[in-house]
């Protein structure tokens, strides 16, 4: 029997042998096109990129970070958004047995300031000419960092022409293939792979200083692998689904999800909030994983447009109609919520509640639910609590969605709601090894339906 995987080097070699040939990544080209009609619209293309391509990438940045310098088990901040050289630069680092520091280009520049010199980070990757320029002027304040690489291929002027330590991505990835090329030139990046074991800490993330300065979460390679193994099963990723991604990368909710893509042969299209309804028709997705915000909104949408249509009354009374078909079926499903001590109450749905769902679906519920894709299997829930009325509309729609719990510091899933126990209004059940108690404000237990402190024991949980 195969051993276990424990750190997130050996999960992608081992993806990259099983899944060489298929596509990881598809990143989205926007053009801009003349209609017939004389307006200008928006054509979307999206560019694959295989398993084996990913990796000739991520050894030559590697090697090209080894060379500029690098060392085992040091922080390398990355201060950018979602795209291909994102995944490259952090499996790149996790090579190297070395760990990133990631934030956003949102994050304001005395949060960064503070990031960078807590975390002592050399080396730091950056998005853009914009993040460049607000790095370099933090440079008095952060002696140890020495070494900066813009990810944006657009990028070729420096702001303050010839500053020291300064390099493109492609630059990086040009010596680390130059160096890949001489005998023995990949000796080390591959020792320093190898040697990753699941103590080490394979990300710094830092929570967004709200009560206080920023608090530095470390995560090992085994607190993810963890999240990683057993999310894969309980979600049932296949080989060849695709993903949606939506959440910022260096979010442990996504990065997590994205993981698990990575793990079973999945492909991961990057998407924007603005443009996911054109993605996901063009994509036609498997998965898309997103916070109660998303979902809000497209329940406000779908509710608004019904409105516009001047078909709200008529939508209220199929909705009612079906909200009963849909308990009766929680009902008997052995699927009804209940607080400790409750009995379930029986629901029934007559012929004519059946009939009225039925319409409803005919006449709106499939139109919502096709904007998803023909292929959708499931939308992926965490962040904060969904909505009760929110649960009810994707059900009623025939959306499966997936609600699960956790934080940062548990890499971050502590529970989720699975395929064979869909429970309506919860998170689920909890990963396996992990263990969960309601306690007091002394630390003692409370008994069950008592609303207290979450104590969480497991794996996943930070070091």
């Amino acid at each position: 029997m195969a051993l276990p995987i424990r750190t997130l080097n050996e999960m992608w070699m081992e993806s990259v042998a099983r899944f060489g040939e298929q596509p990881l990544i598809a990143y989205r080209e926007s053009l801009a096109v003349k209609t017939p009609d004389g307006r200008i619209d928006e054509e979307v293309v999206y560019h694959p990129v295989t398993y084996g391509e990913v990796e000739g990438l991520v050894t030559s940045f590697g090697i090209g970070l080894l060379q500029l310098g690098l060392q085992e088990q040091e922080p390398v901040a990355i201060i950018a958004e979602n795209s291909l050289r994102w995944l490259v630069a952090d499996l790149a680092i996790l090579a190297n047995r070395a760990f990133d520091v990631p934030r956003g280009c949102g994050a304001s520049t005395q949060e960064l300031a503070y990031i960078l010199k807590h975390a002592r980070v050399r080396f730091a990757l950056v998005e853009d000419q914009a993040q460049l320029d607000r790095i370099l002027a933090l440079r008095a304040e952060i002696p140890e960092l020495r070494t900066l690489i813009v990810i944006d291929r657009d990028c070729k002027e420096f702001a303050g022409s010839g500053a020291p330590g300064v390099h493109t991505f492609d630059a990086v990835v040009a010596q680390g293939k130059a160096q890949e090329e001489r005998p023995g030139g990949s000796d080390e990046f591959t020792r320093r792979r190898r040697a990753a074991a699941g103590p080490d800490i394979a990300s710094l993330l830092y929570t967004s200083g709200t009560s206080g300065v920023p608090k530095g979460i470390p995560l090992t390679h085994a607190n993810i692998m963890h999240n990683v193994t057993h999310l894969s099963t309980l979600i049932k990723i296949r080989t060849r689904d695709r993903f949606v991604s939506l959440l910022p990368i260096w979010h442990t909710f996504e990065r997590t999800v994205e993981y698990c893509g990575v793990a079973n042969g999945a492909a991961i299209y990057y998407s924007t909030p603005s443009t996911v309804i054109k993605d996901l028709a063009l994509v036609s997705p498997h998965f898309l994983a997103g916070v109660p915000r998303l979902w809000m909104a497209i329940y406000n949408t779908a509710r608004t447009n019904i409105r516009l249509a001047g078909k709200e009354k008529f939508f209220q009374k199929l909705y009612a109609r079906s909200l009963q078909v849909i308990r009766a079926r929680r009902y008997r499903q052995g699927r009804s919520y209940l607080l400790p001590g409750e009995k379930p109450q029986p629901a029934l749905a007559s012929p004519l509640d059946h009939l009225y769902h039925q319409l409803g679906d005919l006449l709106i519920y499939r139109k919502i639910r096709g904007k998803f894709g023909r292929h959708f299997r499931a939308i992926i829930s965490g962040g904060s609590s969904l909505p009760e009325y929110v649960d009810d509309f994707f059900e009623v729609l025939g959306v499966n969605l997936l609600e699960g719990y956790g934080l940062t510091e548990t890499s971050p899933v502590i529970s989720v709601r699975t395929w064979d126990r869909r429970l309506p209004y919860t998170c689920g059940r909890p990963l396996p090894d992990t263990y969960v108690e309601i306690r007091d404000e002394e630390g003692k237990p409370l008994p069950a339906g008592s609303k207290g402190i979450v104590w969480v024991n497991g794996p996943q949980v930070m070091s």
